[in-house]
């Protein structure tokens, strides 16, 4: 069918409306044409559809918001084949769309975005879901710096810091993984001004890294002096957001601070669902 047009419009102030297929897509809608491309290798044809993609994240802001539109694109086109992908295909095929907007994506942001829930991954070992019963009370407060950056960028210069370091900087990356397993186990504890402590520690190490930049401290400081947890740089840095792990009874506080110089400000809760078909 090489007359066959899919489509997507992404409802969004700073996309609009975009054709993917057959006419070349621009830069922000190369991965759904790159999905719309795996679909016609597997299946042998193109099928014609019309999709619209609504996220309330912003862009480029270390939330996933590329992965997640990745997710529920693949999901959808699986329907104009008349079949509902498991979620384990889904994240397969939008892990290869962001390779096309990451250049190395870690493949976190895919899982999360399919399966929900808290997760632990490796990139060599795949992922575990984690039995996390943290007390209801407790959300992550999300402020947004409104500095957009790529993922690729921050990507690039952490591993050519790590190469300059040395030997520092694979000790870095070796504090960096043990940290990830004390969390788990502090996660299954519910101990969460260990969590918080931990959340500490490693926006320490990315900063180390030089990913971070004074509005993201800034942010930081702030949400732990109006009384977080802990604090850290989410996503790739080089701005974007920060998260502070919060409990109820401070989360006006902390919100009406980070209010006072973020961009935007959400609170969510940890164990959110993922993909899902209607």
């Amino acid at each position: 069918m090489d007359s066959s047009r899919v489509r997507v419009i992404v409802k969004s102030d700073v996309f609009g409306e975009a054709e993917i297929y057959p006419a070349k897509p621009p830069k922000w809608a190369s991965q759904f044409r790159h999905i719309v491309e795996l679909f016609g290798k597997r299946f042998g044809d193109i099928i014609a559809a019309k999709i619209t993609i609504e996220s309330s994240l912003p862009v480029g802001a270390g939330l996933g918001s590329s992965a997640a539109s990745a997710v529920a694109f693949t999901a959808a086109y699986g329907l104009a084949y008349g079949i509902q992908l498991p979620a384990s295909e889904v994240s397969q095929l939008a892990f290869e769309a962001e390779k096309l907007v990451h250049g190395k994506p870690s493949g976190i942001d895919n899982t999360v975005s399919c399966y929900g829930g808290t997760i632990l991954y490796a990139r060599n070992e795949g992922f575990k879901p984690l039995n996390v019963n943290l007390p209801p009370s407790v959300k992550l407060v999300i402020a947004d710096s409104g500095i957009q950056r790529s993922t690729a960028q921050a990507v690039s210069l952490v591993l050519a810091r790590k190469q300059k370091l040395g030997k520092l900087g694979n000790m870095i990356y070796s504090v960096a993984r043990e940290l990830v397993l004390t969390a788990v186990d502090a996660l299954k504890k519910a101990d969460i001004e260990l969590l918080g402590e931990l959340m500490d520690v490693n926006h320490g190490l990315l900063n180390a890294m030089g990913v971070s930049l004074p509005e993201l401290e800034t942010l930081v400081h702030r949400a732990r002096k109006a009384g977080a947890y802990g604090a850290k740089i989410t996503g790739a840095g080089l701005g974007g957001t920060i998260i502070a792990l919060v409990d109820a009874d401070k989360i006006d506080r902390v919100v009406k601070s980070l209010n006072e110089v973020a961009a935007r400000v959400y609170t969510t809760s940890i164990n959110s669902p993922g993909l899902k078909y209607d």
